[in-house]
């Protein structure tokens, strides 16, 4: 029988970017499945052309299909990576993730044990799982000397809820997070973990899982700044030449942290810092999933082979895997806005205005609907 559907699961930010890219390849049909009904106003899922059919629920999508059809099942978002991983274990797909090991690739804490299981370097970790955590929180701050920490959501994305405190702020935060109110991906605001801050410049290495190797897909800088309220905003993103001797070592150690947390397949979003005290490399944290925001299309002009179409290749299993080559050098910059007011679409001559400049590939608004 032909395997001639995939599925993508929660198809928001850059999974949307894989439904034409597999249509093309001459797969007939493309079907999307929904954790939930509704998602976030940051998450809401754009019409696409590309698209048969979605689902909102596991069991209606699978009475619509015959599980011999489905050729692969893919995550295409952070929110959709462990429910992708379940469906491709019910429908029996050898080209999938372990379900057994799915934990460790969406859990922030569960992610740092195994780091340190593995005999790699880790960020030292605490759980916060209710504003009752008062006396594991104080034994953790009085074991570590770091000058800052880190608070952040277990398992949410992008930055969200992430506060840098020093210690005298620590256990006067734990109230204050949001418990119990919806995160930036549609979940709940349930566990909180606090580690050491590791002060450091970013980069982040993007690899693609095929039978049991990892390829370079991407090696980038980001810059993060202070504004409105937030340590970390988002400022650029300076795509970097894989063969660059001042990235091997965090591409050495993405591959083997990419191992420890059991990737067989797709790609791997991994969050590194170079500390800036030992000049060593260590994981901030990783994602089951391609890149977020544009970054992605960048790359398609920036390196020997796009991110999407590795992706797509590994989960059908298919095309050549080699790492990816820099052909064209390339900047995200992020303009946020420091004052509250109404976004609105740029005009015909502005974005003519922005054409006549050099090297200029395009523009993305990111804002949040009123109500």
């Amino acid at each position: 029988m032909k395997k001639d559907i995939v599925i993508i699961v929660d198809m928001v930010s850059t999974g949307s970017y894989y439904p034409d890219r597999i249509k093309k390849l001459g797969v007939e049909k493309v079907y999307v499945l929904q954790s939930m009904k509704e998602y976030p106003n940051s998450l809401q899922m754009s019409p696409n052309e590309y698209v048969d059919e979605i689902f909102t629920s596991t069991e209606e999508c699978i009475q619509a299909i015959k599980e011999d059809n489905v050729l692969a099942v893919i995550p295409g978002s952070e929110l959709g990576v462990i429910l992708a991983e379940e469906l491709a274990n019910k429908l029996r797909l050898e080209n999938s993730n372990n379900i057994k090991t799915s934990a460790v690739r969406r859990d922030k804490l569960l992610m740092q044990k195994k780091l340190k299981e593995s005999g790699l370097r880790h960020i030292k970790s605490c759980l916060i799982d209710s504003p009752d955590s008062i006396d594991e929180v104080k034994e953790f701050l009085e074991i570590n000397n770091s000058e800052y920490f880190i608070i952040k959501p277990v398992d949410s994305a992008g930055s969200d809820s992430v506060m840098r405190l020093n210690k005298y702020e620590v256990i006067s935060a734990i109230n204050e997070l949001p418990w119990g109110k919806k995160n930036a991906i549609g979940g709940t605001y349930n566990n909180f973990i606090l580690q050491e801050f590791i002060k450091g410049v970013e980069y982040v290495v993007d690899l693609v899982a095929h039978k049991n190797e990892f390829y370079i897909a991407s090696v980038c800088k980001y810059k993060k700044i202070t504004l409105n309220n937030s340590d970390f905003v988002y400022d650029s993103l300076i795509v970097m030449d894989p063969k660059d001797v001042m990235v091997s070592a965090l591409i050495e150690y993405a591959k083997k942290a990419a191992r420890a947390l059991d990737v067989k397949v797709g790609p791997v979003h991994m969050e590194l810092m170079m500390d800036t005290n030992s000049n060593d490399v260590v994981m901030i944290e990783a994602g089951a999933r391609m890149h977020w925001g544009i970054a992605p299309l960048l790359f398609e002009n920036c390196y020997s082979k796009g991110l999407v179409e590795m992706s797509v290749d590994s989960y059908l299993n298919r095309g050549e895997f080699k790492d990816v080559e820099l052909v064209e050098n390339g900047r995200i910059s992020f303009l946020s806005a420091e004052e509250e007011g109404i976004a609105k679409e740029l005009s015909d001559s502005e974005m003519n205005s922005l054409r006549a400049i050099e090297g200029f590939k395009g523009v993305k608004l990111f804002y949040k609907k009123r109500g």
